[in-house]
Parts: C-alpha cells; sequence; structure tokens
C-alpha cells in the first residue's frame, strides 16, 4: 500500500529545480531556460510545472492535494496559469480592451490510488 510520505518522496526525486511557485522564481525558470520538473512538494499536497519553449510564457502550473481515506489515497489536482503568464496575459488583454476574468478558470480531477 503506498503512504503519503512514499509519494511525496516519489514527487521530490522527480523535481530538479526545488522552489516555490512565485513570480521571481517563474523569472528564474524562463530567462534562464530551466527545461525540467520545478515546484515544491509537503505532506499536505505538491505545485509542480516544467518550461517549454512549445508553451513559452504560458505553461500551467499543476497543484496537487492529497487525502488518505480508509487506506486509499486522493490525489485532487488542478490546473492554472503560472503568475508571470497570467500578469503577462492581463497586461495584454488590457492593453488591448479584453477582460482577464477568463483566464482564472481550473480544471481539476481526482486520482486515486
Amino acid at each position: 500500500m503506498t503512504t503519503n510520505s512514499e509519494i511525496v518522496k516519489l514527487i521530490e526525486r522527480k523535481i530538479e529545480y526545488p522552489r516555490q511557485d512565485s513570480i521571481l522564481n517563474h523569472v528564474k525558470t524562463i530567462f534562464l531556460f530551466q527545461r525540467g520538473l520545478s515546484g515544491e512538494v509537503n505532506s499536505e499536497g505538491f505545485k509542480i510545472w516544467d518550461y517549454s519553449h512549445w508553451t513559452g510564457i504560458f505553461y500551467p502550473v499543476f497543484h496537487g492535494k492529497f487525502n488518505s481515506d480508509k487506506g486509499k489515497i486522493d490525489i485532487k489536482i488542478s490546473t492554472k496559469l503560472n503568475s508571470l503568464g497570467f500578469l503577462f496575459a492581463v497586461l495584454l488583454l488590457k492593453h488591448f480592451g479584453g477582460r482577464g476574468a477568463a483566464l482564472r478558470r481550473r480544471s481539476e480531477c481526482i486520482w486515486v490510488i
């Protein structure tokens, strides 16, 4: 049976650039062209992202929350646009007369392990 701590250790091993989800860290990711998994993980969940030349500044950040119940571990995963990409999109939309409210939409799914 898999536990939260085993999942945390697995995710920690996969993260190449441990860092918090902040605008400054997304600037570092983009301008230093750091390809590979970046993010943070703790016993309650994780935030990870992977910069790509295909998505450029508009790459997603994956948020995961762990929920242990009756021997099963549920992982609720949601995505959102990274904070620097969101700021850039809002500025672009504001400049061209659009509205940035639609960018806040999230998608979610639940994994059961």
